[in-house]
């Protein structure tokens, strides 16, 4: 009986560390989808081996979130920045890190804002690791800091202070696109 035991938590703990390798080489693809992988180097980043990452890398190219291309002797691997459900895991993982980052509770408490909202490429998952993220404050001008978060996130934030009375058209159609991560924007 304890075999059976052991046998179980031994299966369960394979299929666990299987969904985490594959979870890490999502998040580092997701991170930056324009660049190419090779996997020696993704099994490297994930911390596995060259086999692990591979199953890993068929798993994610069965949903369609990843490519293989093959190059000579060399097989690279990119995101497959076509499918809608890549683009979808996009935008989950950059509302992630702009949560976990801090800046919106960092702003919160600077800007007493009505609303934040974030538009541009990263709320829309089209963004690349050179792309800003924008972020409109519905409050009054007031100077904040970004240096931290922006280190933290290893990307420049560009903050727009917003008065809700003075807003271009173009402006506002961007932000009721975008993702309202903190209050409600009233109609224009």
């Amino acid at each position: 009986m304890f075999k059976n035991k052991v046998l179980f938590f031994f299966i369960n703990d394979c299929s666990l560390k299987r969904t985490m390798i594959k979870d890490i080489i999502l998040a580092k693809i997701l991170e930056d989808p324009s660049r190419r992988y090779y996997i020696i180097e993704i099994a490297r980043e994930a911390k596995t081996s060259p086999s692990a990452a591979l199953k890993a890398i068929d798993e994610l190219q069965k949903e369609g979130l990843v490519r293989r291309e093959a190059k000579r002797h060399i097989v690279e691997i990119a995101a497959n920045t076509e499918n809608p459900d890549f683009c979808a895991k996009k935008r989950i993982h950059n509302l992630s890190v702009i949560y976990s980052s801090g800046i919106l509770d960092y702003l919160l408490e600077k800007c007493d804002p009505k609303a934040i909202v974030l538009f541009g490429k990263f709320s829309k998952g089209d963004d690349l690791m050179k792309s800003d993220v924008e972020i409109a404050v519905i409050a009054g001008k007031k100077k904040v800091d970004l240096a931290r978060f922006e280190k933290n996130i290893r990307r420049k934030i560009a903050v727009v202070f917003v008065d809700y009375r003075k807003i271009s058209d173009e402006l506002y159609v961007s932000l009721i696109n975008g993702i309202t991560v903190y209050g409600i924007l009233e109609k224009k």
